[in-house]
């Protein structure tokens, strides 16, 4: 559940959300078009609580996801230069000689 603001600037975090996404979408909710200030993102943690716990959690989550997203886009590039050069017209390289 989410509070919709029209002039915040700051984020804070009571609790930690279970996914990246969730934790994305609460930042993002912060900015909007015509935004015109930087916007903060706090999160309070307390050590050796399990704050800090699913925060290393959030941030090992974070690195797989963007692994996994960079690896789509090679895999996208690699698949669109293997389609481009199978659609351009066959090269002959010998020449008729006779």
């Amino acid at each position: 559940m989410g509070i919709t603001l029209t002039a915040a600037n700051v984020v804070v975090f009571a609790g930690l959300p279970w996914t990246p996404a969730l934790k994305r979408q609460a930042e993002d909710r912060a900015w909007r078009n015509g935004q015109k200030w930087p916007v903060t993102v706090i999160i309070p943690l307390v050590l050796k609580s399990i704050d800090e716990d699913l925060n290393r959690l959030l941030e090992a989550k974070t690195g797989i996801e963007n692994e996994l997203i960079d690896a789509s886009q090679d895999e996208r590039a690699m698949m669109n230069a293997v389609m481009r050069n199978a659609s351009a017209p066959a090269v002959n390289h010998h020449s008729a000689t006779s």
